[in-house]
């Protein structure tokens, strides 16, 4: 009976993956055409004494030269057909600032839903706002839409709850100006950093959205990415599939690098999004990407990650597709393709109805799997070019076996092995963990409060502690919000009580798995980060199955796994 229930549950997700990638597939082939994307992640200039207060002067100083590196980088955008670029999170002025020492930097900014303004045809509209029009004429002068982070001072008096004492709220602001140079969006960043007591919570969420020639934009900033206010709403109710996102990001291992989130992110809210990150890798920060959802592209993310200290920015530009059907439609035709499915009169017309549409997603599957190897294979050469023999065989062999039972691998395959349960922090929530004994395989479940999650995985992890963790709870560092994850990561070392500690080396291949849970939100990312040398990571896409609810692995990943997991964000009020 527990076979037979394993074997309808591989049908109904394979079938559901089938589903998912011919609507994504029809995502590239039947919409419109691409345009071209650029990001940079800056390594910003700092003015020598962050603990003074300057005056404006010296302050416009620092972010003129600032300004410079993001002018080449914009002519250079245009020299490659660029439409759209996004630049970082404080990329003007950089990081570590108190209330009365970045005052100076900042400057007044209008609502461009009241005013119309090109700053670089009118500069003096409005008195101290330099910075606006050079990047005004910037946007210009390259003919692209810019996106840029800039603080903002907004005048308030005692008639406006909370204003401040001297008279100004001070924002951290997304400016978007268009090709000719006027100023068209604007947001003022809604879930700030613990670390940021220089900028003003908004009394109210901006939901931000500019119209291209080439589709309807969303903004938002950092750590608003892990909000219902604005980023989900955006894309949920408000319908965007494209996201321009400003980012100071530093990386919190093992779930939440950079890369990894950002592609996560894009997957599992089908989006394009484009990420600009600093590059300030001795203090943590870096990562940055355009990405866009698994079945739109051949490869779906182009990024850049690069921890070397005294490593410089760099400029990413890449083709993206325009998303079709929003995350919304996906899931509606999802479910209706399920509800539309004939009910199965035996369990030998359930194989045969799952067998083609089972081969034809395998043969799409395996042919991104083999376009992503080979991207990788300078990188993981000696891993990439076994796991590539060792695939050519398994494959068919897998093939046949899931035409013939619908299940990856079979009681008898899964060695059922692992210590007791345990506890410990990771990323700041308390997990519950079950330890896997390192080895061939295993099958495991582990719960916490209404969160069950259950994983199998096949692979040779001869010299590695494993573990596989739960969490369902309320997120408390950095804001407040519900979250559930399942996880399955590579401990530090050999001892139970790494696990859970950030690292970046471990040893082994993954083969096959799948990774589940009884999730209560919609809003789940899969997330994936390897190392291929113990030195780079990477996010890698395109080599595993996600269905809304679950990953599964069937032909190996190129690099060992350091963390794969579900994180699913809960709806809160911000």
């Amino acid at each position: 009976m527990q076979h037979e229930n394993t074997e309808r549950r591989y049908h109904h997700l394979f079938h559901v993956a089938s589903t998912y990638d011919i609507i994504l597939l029809c995502t590239l082939l039947c919409g419109a055409a691409s345009f071209k994307a650029a990001v940079y992640e800056h390594d910003v200039i700092f003015p020598s004494q962050r603990s003074a207060v300057l005056s404006r002067q010296p302050a416009l100083h620092v972010i003129q030269q600032n300004l410079d590196v993001y002018e080449t980088q914009c002519r250079q955008a245009e020299s490659e057909g660029v439409q759209i670029i996004v630049f970082p999170e404080y990329g003007l002025y950089g990081l570590g600032w108190t209330r009365q020492t970045i005052a100076p930097y900042l400057e007044f900014v209008p609502d461009p839903q009241i005013v119309s303004w090109s700053p670089c045809d009118d500069p003096l509209r409005y008195n101290d706002t330099e910075t606006q029009r050079q990047l005004s004429c910037m946007a210009k002068g390259s003919a692209l839409y810019l996106v840029v982070n800039f603080g903002s001072k907004q005048p308030c008096d005692f008639t406006s709850p909370n204003c401040p004492g001297d008279g100004f709220f001070q924002y951290s602001t997304n400016l978007i100006y268009d090709p000719q140079g006027k100023f068209i969006a604007r947001y003022f960043k809604r879930n700030l950093y613990d670390d940021e007591k220089h900028f003003d919570t908004p009394s109210k969420t901006d939901y931000t959205i500019f119209t291209t020639k080439f589709g309807r934009f969303g903004t938002f900033s950092s750590n608003d990415i892990m909000f219902k206010n604005p980023a989900r709403v955006l894309i949920n109710t408000m319908n965007v599939t494209n996201i321009v996102y400003p980012t100071a990001w530093k990386d919190e291992l093992p779930l939440q690098a950079a890369i990894e989130f950002q592609a996560a992110f894009s997957v599992g809210m089908h989006v394009n999004l484009l990420a600009a990150n600093l590059h300030l890798p001795s203090d943590g920060y870096h990562g940055s990407g355009i990405y866009w959802p698994v079945g739109t592209s051949t490869n779906n993310m182009v990024f850049y990650y690069d921890r070397t200290l005294g490593s410089k920015g760099k400029l990413l530009v890449k083709d993206v597709s325009p998303i079709k059907y929003t995350k919304t439609e996906m899931h509606t035709r999802e479910r209706h393709s399920s509800m539309s499915e004939p009910r199965e009169t035996s369990k030998m017309a359930s194989r045969n109805h799952n067998t083609s549409t089972m081969r034809e997603s395998q043969n799409i599957y395996h042919d991104r799997t083999r376009v992503e190897r080979n991207r990788l294979q300078p990188i993981a050469q000696k891993q990439s070019d076994l796991r590539v023999r060792r695939t050519r065989e398994q494959t068919a062999n897998q093939r046949d076996k899931m035409e013939m039972t619908g299940v990856l691998f079979t009681d008898d395959e899964i060695m059922k092995t692992g210590d007791s349960e345990f506890t410990a922090v990771m990323n700041h929530d308390l997990y519950t963990f079950n330890s896997v004994i390192t080895g061939q395989g295993a099958s495991i479940n582990v719960c916490q409060n209404n969160l069950c999650c259950k994983g199998f995985f096949e692979g040779s992890f001869p010299n590695q502690r494993l573990a596989f963790g739960a969490f369902s709870g309320i997120h408390t560092y950095n804001g407040r919000y519900p979250l559930q994850s399942c996880v399955f990561i590579a401990c530090a070392n050999s001892s139970v009580s790494s696990c859970g500690k950030p690292t970046t080396s471990a040893s082994g291949d993954m083969d096959k798995m799948s990774l589940s849970g009884n999730f209560t939100s919609g809003n789940i990312l899969p997330e994936m980060l390897v190392t291929p040398d113990n030195v780079t990571l990477y996010s890698v896409p395109l080599t595993w199955w996600f269905m809304g609810n679950g990953i599964i692995i069937d032909a190996g990943i190129p690099g060992t796994p350091l963390s794969l997991s579900l994180y699913s964000l809960g709806d809160s009020t911000n």
